[in-house]
């Protein structure tokens, strides 16, 4: 009672009424301060322009140049900022790393000179992808986690739940429950969202732990996990028209086929196949090269557990023959493919073909190892360039 008396005798002083002079004042200067943090018709602009980075990527990288100078005419820092953020994330896509890192520091330069926390936030998760892509987890745990609050500040719950996923697999493997955390985190922010790209997103974020959970071959954790993957690839495949990253549902078909494969056996095979052919297609129509690659790959290994070797080395080959008809030469699932061929030739005693994909397999090993030891340097040097930027 006594905290009651003092709140009225308060109510009726002089100074109260001062203090709620004060406190009306403040409150019209923060809704007027907020109203800045609102996403403008930039924003927009050049969240159209990043939507379209699968699509048509010209048209992309065209449309938010257009934002950027529309920032700039208008003498907007904030949305000049956010361009930036954006356009560093389609080079990320890209693989431009100059260009990347170059616009992700910008943004964040241009946010630092400003008080706008939607500026920030966006400038942030550019650096915080940026560290992480030249592997500086620490870094990039950092940057995403400031993003992803000052996010939260501004109920921007589908950036939430994006920037969440990102941090769970961050935290993976060295800490299983920040991982659990983001990833619990982020689809409770995406379902408030009800942005079904996010939703997805972060399903995928709490499928990676599920997937974990199931490979220690308790049933009930698997049964679990092939349940979740079902509901999502049931909800994904609802909303599809409105999912950009169309890989999302490609990785949810592929996911729950390697549950089908490492699961109790005898595996419900029609179910494991069906999977893998959905991904097979999802790749196919959509030019997605690592989701067609992977289906391959897998239904590859399947047949050549079950003994059917022809088949298994068909698939081999078919992926082999795929990859050599990309512009780019992904050496790595090259050494991948001819080792299984040399596992197959070896399971047929087959010495001479042995030998053949071996010498396939030595090359292209090789020449994954050099890429491998150039991406580093690659890393070293935008590394230093980043730090020396700050001095």
């Amino acid at each position: 009672m006594k905290g009651i008396f003092s709140f009225f005798e308060i109510y009726f002083s002089q100074r109260w009424v001062m203090r709620c002079l004060v406190f009306l004042l403040c409150g019209l200067l923060y809704a007027n301060g907020a109203s800045g943090q609102k996403q403008s018709d930039i924003e927009q602009m050049a969240i159209d322009g990043y939507a379209l980075r699968f699509a048509d990527t010209t048209a992309s990288v065209r449309t938010q140049n257009q934002a950027l100078l529309l920032a700039q005419q208008k003498n907007s820092p904030a949305d000049e900022a956010i361009c930036y953020a954006y356009l560093a994330m389609t080079n990320r896509r890209l693989l431009h790393l100059k260009e990347f890192t170059d616009y992700a520091e910008l943004s964040f330069e241009i946010a630092g000179r400003i008080n706008n926390r939607r500026a920030t936030a966006y400038a942030n998760w550019a650096m915080g992808l940026q560290r992480s892509y030249i592997d500086d987890k620490a870094g990039a745990i950092a940057y995403m986690l400031k993003a992803y609050n000052l996010f939260t500040t501004l109920d921007e719950y589908a950036y939430c739940a994006k920037i969440g996923a990102d941090v769970s697999y961050l935290f993976s493997p060295s800490s299983n429950a920040n991982v659990r955390k983001y990833a619990d985190e982020a689809l409770r922010f995406a379902e408030k969202s009800a942005d079904s790209e996010s939703i997805l997103h972060a399903r995928l974020a709490v499928g990676s732990y599920l997937l974990d959970s199931a490979a220690t071959g308790d049933p009930a954790q698997w049964q679990k996990a092939v349940s979740f993957f079902k509901e999502t690839i049931r909800q994904a495949e609802q909303v599809e028209s409105a999912i950009v990253s169309k890989s999302n549902i490609g990785i949810a078909h592929i996911n729950l086929a390697v549950l089908y494969m490492n699961g109790p056996k005898p595996i419900d095979e029609s179910a494991f196949l069906a999977n893998l052919e959905k991904a097979t297609q999802i790749g196919m129509h959509y030019n997605l090269r690592n989701i067609y690659r992977s289906s391959l790959g897998l239904r590859g290994q399947f047949f050549f557990q079950k003994g059917d070797y022809r088949t298994a080395e068909s698939l081999f080959k078919e992926g082999i023959a795929y990859q050599q008809t990309m512009p780019y030469k992904d050496n790595d699932l090259l050494a991948t493919f001819f080792g299984c061929l040399k596992e197959l030739a070896a399971a047929e005693k087959d010495y001479v073909s042995y030998h053949e994909y071996d010498t396939y397999f030595n090359k292209y090993n090789k020449l994954k190892y050099d890429e491998a030891t150039q991406k580093i340097m690659q890393h070293a040097d935008a590394r230093f360039e980043s730090e020396k930027s700050k001095r």
